[in-house]
C-alpha cells in the first residue's frame, strides 16, 4: 500500500475485488489494510437506514 491507494479496490489475481483500501501500517512498510468485499456490502444496505442527527460546534 502507498500513499494515495486509500478507497482504491484490492484485486485478486483473476480481476476480482475483495475489498477496499483504508491505509497502511506507519511502522511496517509491508502491511496494508482493506475493508473486504463482504464488509462494504453490508455497510452499504445500511445507507437508507439512519435518522437525521442534529449537528453541533465543533470543539477541539
Amino acid at each position: 500500500m502507498r500513499q494515495g491507494n486509500s478507497g482504491g479496490p484490492l484485486i485478486d489475481g483473476q480481476g476480482r475485488v475483495l475489498g477496499v483500501v483504508f491505509g497502511a501500517a506507519v511502522d511496517d512498510t509491508d502491511t496494508g489494510f482493506v475493508l473486504t468485499a463482504k464488509e462494504v456490502e453490508r455497510q452499504m444496505l445500511k445507507v437508507n437506514a439512519t435518522e437525521r442527527t442534529a449537528t453541533g460546534s465543533c470543539v477541539s
